[in-house]
Order: C-alpha cells, then structure tokens, then sequence
C-alpha cells in the first residue's frame, strides 16, 4: 500500500523490499553506496552509515543485485496528518501563520497546527499509525513535527505542550520504527 511517489523517488517494485524497520534495496548496475544514499536518503554522506550496516568497507560499484538494508531512520520525511476523532466544548486551532482552522470530527491538521483548549474543552486526534494523542481542558499544543518516514510510514512525531496536558496511546515503536516525543518550553 504505497502512496504515489514523488517524480524523484527511485524506483520500486522487484528491486525493493519494505519492511518496518527499513528497505532492503537490491543493487542495480553502476550503484554505489554514494549514490544509493543520495537517491534513498538525500542525504549522500549518509553512505558511511550504510557501509558499516551492510558490512561494506569502501564506496565502489556494488555487485548487481546485492540486498542493501536501508533502516528506516535514515529514508526521507513525509508529511503526515492528524485527524480529529472527538471534540467537544471550546477547542480552538490555528496554522503556523495563525490563520484558524475548522474543527469537526474528521477535520485534518497538520504540521505546526496549534491548538488550544478551553475550560470545558476536548479533543482527541488519531494518527496514521492508529496513535491517539488526547488533549483535556486548559490545554494548549502545537504539532511541531508530523512526518513518517518515505516507503516505511514509520511515523516521527513531535509535541510541543506549551500549557496543561497530554495524554498519549502510542503505538508500538518497536513494531513501526518510528518516534514519538512530547516537549514542554523547559524539556
């Protein structure tokens, strides 16, 4: 169930294997660890990372077809999204520039959304990955980081609790390879 891939994705299909802890890439003619790392990571010197994962001691042309393990926290971000499952009493939600935005029950928020609770307010968001991040009365968040890894959908996610609390059912990370932190101003 991969989502559509960007123009500049390498290519899938026979010569991938997605798992959740990673990709396991088989080598086409003229690879490199260089250039697989560029092409998988965007990141180009992260090919010291993958010589010493798959137990290659210099960068020349891999042999065709032999498995290269990318881990998951190494492929790209994408954006990822939250959506609200219940709500009530007086939430209020804005983007990063401030402009708000209409809560109801399957209203989608994204990256640095901020949202605030009032007295008698409440609301529950459910992300990709089945985690449910819950935000009771007098509380206020933003949606700092909201992203999954490319291929994997190992989610990375990020809260910033500038006021009240944050109740949290996070999936397990052990299973997804992803990430989940809750940060306050002073933490």
């Amino acid at each position: 169930s991969l989502m559509a891939q960007p123009a500049d994705a390498p290519p899938t299909g026979d010569s991938v294997r997605i798992g959740p802890a990673g990709i396991i890439y088989k080598a086409r003619s003229g690879d490199t660890l260089l250039s697989i790392a560029q092409q998988w990571t965007t990141r180009s010197d992260n090919w010291v990372t993958l010589a010493k994962i798959n137990h290659i001691s210099k960068d020349v042309s891999i042999p065709i077809g032999s498995p290269i393990v990318i881990p998951s926290d190494l492929l790209v971000d994408e954006p990822s999204e939250a959506q609200v499952v219940a709500l009530s009493g007086n939430v209020m939600a804005g983007t990063p520039d401030g402009k708000p935005i209409a809560l109801r029950v399957g209203a989608k928020l994204n990256e640095g959304a901020q949202i605030e609770t009032g007295v008698d307010g409440f609301l529950t968001m459910s992300l990709p990955d089945a985690s449910r991040i819950s935000l009771p009365s007098n509380s206020r968040v933003t949606l700092s980081k909201l992203r999954m890894a490319r291929y994997t959908k190992s989610p990375r996610t990020e809260l910033l609790l500038l006021r009240g609390h944050v109740e949290s059912r996070v999936s397990p990370l052990d299973v997804n390879k992803g990430s989940y932190e809750v940060r306050t101003p002073s933490s």
